[in-house]
């Protein structure tokens, strides 16, 4: 086993496996037990680093199951040299790598990573990783007792848990007993009525948090809450505007955003409600865009007058600008995408079909479109 670790005298595995011979901790039966472990390690290691019977490869896996053993017995054991003789006694090589490499996965570092690099990092780095890690946990706690508290049943993904506590926070401070169900139209009044209180009200963390989750929710809240009140008082955006977003959703969660499943209505802000009727057919989407950004006034028909307006327009499609800069002030940002896209195939197959025609572009606008239906239009 010393030539496993010949290489570094420093190391925390060197000080303790010496300790241990010399006091008994570790016998022959362990000594051999760990040899067959280590040489067993270097192999698995070996082959994801290349070969498992080229030295260089070999060596380097050494160096690997080196560094990560080292990282953990130090994170478990301190400088404590008997601590580490003991514990690797106890719990053998594989104990000690296997945690460090589990740490690192929580981490999102793959197994051929871990062995490649991310073994070499520095105690204190490893440390870090590992109260993030336990931070991680915590936070998704926080979040699901959060939501639990103010209603919202949906399962939601880790990565959200952050936005998840600042939301609850925020029914919890100012709209204290409301159950949200993930509603668009319960957030909206939620952001509403943070906007009516927010300047005269003490927005702190409410005290029946649980002890184990309040150092957690706490740092979400000071880390975050004046960059959501300055979003939520810019009151250069409507209520509409604002809950649908991008800038909002990520600081908070959002209706819909977040949950594994979820249906379009959980995200329709009560103004898209109104300009669109609930409805999600493409030619009334269509028409919304066109009669908005032409004729700036939102409509889901067009008259035919209107209709020979964008016939005559096809000739010389328009830019994207416009109707990002409309939905921008109508629609809920995670439709974004897919109306862009509505839009920009309305103007490219009109482009690609050469009319040779007024009639023939009409025509092209009239099957695309809403023409003189459903008279009665939102604003």
């Amino acid at each position: 086993m010393s030539r496993l670790v010949s290489h570094d005298a420093s190391t925390l595995f060197e000080k303790a496996w010496a300790y241990g011979i010399a006091s008994g901790v570790i016998d022959n039966d362990v000594s051999e037990r760990i040899a067959r472990d280590g040489a067993k390690a270097i192999l698995q290691f070996a082959s994801l680093l290349g070969s498992d019977h080229l030295r260089i490869d070999l060596e380097r896996a050494m160096r690997s199951m080196l560094a990560l053993l080292n990282l953990n017995l130090e994170y478990e054991a301190g400088n404590d040299v008997r601590l580490a003789a003991r514990s690797i006694a106890a719990n053998g090589i594989g104990h000690h790598t296997r945690e460090a490499a589990r740490h690192m996965k929580a981490a999102g570092y793959d197994v051929r990573g871990i062995v490649t690099t991310r073994a070499h990092m520095d105690f204190e780095s490893y440390v870090s990783l590992i109260d993030e890690n336990e931070k991680s946990v915590k936070r998704v706690q926080a979040a699901q007792w959060a939501l639990h508290a103010i209603g919202y049943a949906e399962s939601i993904e880790p990565e959200y848990a952050s936005l998840a506590i600042r939301t609850a926070l925020l029914f919890m401070i100012f709209k204290p007993r409301t159950q949200w169900a993930g509603d668009m139209v319960g957030f909206e009044a939620m952001l509403q009525t943070v906007r009516s209180k927010a300047r005269t009200k003490k927005a702190s963390v409410p005290k029946d948090v649980p002890e184990a989750l309040q150092s957690v929710v706490a740092e979400e809240w000071k880390l975050s809450s004046m960059k959501i009140f300055a979003t939520i008082l810019d009151e250069q955006r409507e209520i509409h505007q604002l809950a649908a977003s991008s800038e909002l959703a990520s600081l908070i969660l959002t209706p819909g955003a977040a949950a594994p499943s979820f249906s379009a209505e959980e995200m329709c802000t009560s103004h898209w409600l109104k300009l669109s009727g609930g409805t999600h057919d493409e030619d009334v989407l269509l028409s919304l865009m066109l009669s908005g950004v032409f004729f700036e006034k939102a409509r889901r028909s067009l008259t035919l007058t209107e209709a020979k307006a964008i016939a005559d327009k096809i000739a010389a499609p328009p830019s994207v600008a416009g109707v990002t800069a409309w939905l921008e002030l109508n629609a809920p940002h995670p439709f974004w995408e897919d109306l862009i896209g509505l839009w920009q195939h309305f103007w490219e197959e009109a482009d690609s079909l050469h009319f040779g025609s007024q009639e023939e572009r009409l025509e092209y606008v009239k099957t695309s479109i809403r023409v003189g239906r459903n008279r009665k239009q939102a604003s």
